[in-house]
């Protein structure tokens, strides 16, 4: 089990992100505001908290490479690793976006003294949901932030932050590791067997920060083999329906409206490993498959949607709740835009599912892919079902997967600019499911 770490050499395969922070903290050359930018799952929360930890630490502690870390051991390192410290202030979405009103209540925080440590810190995750409003008061407190106060911005689309934010930001990029880099990692610092870790990171799609995190579990994983189509199509349905209810028992714990989108964030930023295991074995049978049922395409899409409509239901349900008992805690303006910002989040989940699912199935055809032109099993994301995609390259009909791979990525460029999910997938499920190649320029 990996303990948790505020250290930067706790940091895994972002050796440059961290070689630049920690430079800067040796030449005590520490900017106003630094932008990180990254996919999901690299580790850019983990660095800012580990940079804003060596910053504020009573005792930092010098390594044996040569720079400065936190000791993790002080008052100081303590608040921050439990996300408590009075100087440390994440800023995080309520609802969809971050709102003007937080931005300008940490604009009045910035001016304050330190409680604790030497700074006024604030992390901005994700700093791409600010609005236009919330971005035009930023960038007056970046404008005008006395000395000791620092901005981590964390963004994954650099393109939904205003360039004048950009442009007074130092960027911090963050690369997303091979995936037998990120494979030979987990083997060193996770003790379970290889087999297994194969398994998990491939079922949770290469995320690295997912797949430690169910690692990291005391969870025992076990593989379903020999499921056939109809097999795996049912246990897969079977988990989507059970989200619905363990939402509702997360969000029973919820007692403010930051709390709830903390539990709202963290639910959808890390699937149940059930949920993730199952739908790589029913999207594996669909693209192992020569040809799928006539039928199956339009019946899989409705029971899909179906799923994922009694779990928005069972969702909105919870949320109408927790905001109707919050009536005496925050006004009614507030509320009403809060609640329509989480229908907004509810209808975000619910694709999120639909792309997952295509996801899976375009990584699986990426390998075929891969392993077609190149023979190099370590390229592969489903390296635990190597022998799979090696067979399959040998029949004759493997040139098809490769046709299907550019079906996949044209409907998933569809379905990324809000074209009807539905028809998106039950058109990709009979390309995939055809009998005989076909043309798809």
């Amino acid at each position: 089990m990996v303990v948790a770490s505020l250290k930067f050499q706790g940091v895994f395969l972002q050796d440059e992100p961290v070689r630049s922070l920690v430079n800067s903290l040796s030449k005590n050359k520490i900017f106003q505001t630094y932008l990180f930018l990254g996919s999901e799952s690299v580790g850019k929360r983990r660095v800012a908290k580990a940079f804003a930890a060596t910053l504020e630490c009573l005792s930092p502690q010098p390594t044996n490479e040569g720079f400065w870390d936190c000791c993790e051991k002080c008052l100081s390192c303590k608040r921050i690793l439990l996300d408590t410290h009075p100087d440390v202030t994440f800023l995080t979405p309520i609802g969809t976006e971050i709102r003007v009103d937080q931005v300008r209540r940490m604009h009045e925080m910035a001016f304050l003294n330190p409680f604790l440590g030497k700074w006024r810190i604030f992390i901005i995750d994700p700093a791409d949901r600010l609005n236009e409003f919330s971005s035009n008061s930023l960038l007056k407190i970046l404008e005008e932030a006395p000395p000791r106060v620092l901005f981590i911005l964390l963004a994954k689309n650099p393109d939904r932050i205003v360039n004048t934010i950009k442009s007074r930001a130092v960027k911090i990029y963050f690369r997303s590791p091979s995936h037998q880099s990120a494979r030979d990692t987990l083997y060193k610092i996770i003790n379970r067997p290889p087999d297994e870790i194969c398994m998990i990171y491939s079922a949770c799609d290469g995320l690295f920060g997912m797949t430690l995190q169910h690692l990291s579990s005391q969870e025992t994983f076990v593989q379903n083999q020999g499921k056939t189509l109809g097999e795996s199509q049912v246990w897969y349905l079977s988990e989507l329906g059970k989200i619905g209810a363990e939402f509702q028992n997360l969000f029973s714990h919820a007692n403010s409206l930051e709390f709830a989108q903390k539990i709202f964030e963290g639910f959808k930023s890390v699937s149940p490993i059930t949920l993730l295991l199952a739908r790589k074995a029913f999207t594996r049978e669909i693209a192992l498959s020569p040809f799928l049922p006539a039928a199956f395409p339009t019946l899989f899409t409705k029971y899909l949607f179906e799923k994922i409509d009694r779990m928005k239901l069972e969702i909105r349900h919870q949320i109408n709740s927790f905001l109707a008992g919050q009536k005496e805690n925050y006004s009614s303006s507030l509320l009403k835009v809060v609640g329509e910002q989480f229908q907004q989040m509810i209808e975000d989940l619910g694709n999120r599912h639909v792309l997952d699912f295509f996801q899976s199935l375009l990584f699986w055809h990426s390998d075929f892919f891969r392993f077609k032109n190149t023979q190099d099993v370590t390229l592969l994301l489903n390296l635990d079902r190597k022998e799979d995609i090696m067979n399959l390259s040998r029949r004759h009909w493997a040139t098809k997967k490769i046709e299907c791979l550019k079906s996949l990525l044209s409907n998933f460029d569809l379905f990324a600019h809000n074209v009807n999910p539905t028809l998106i997938l039950e058109d990709t499920l009979m390309r995939i499911g055809e009998n005989i190649p076909w043309d798809v320029a």
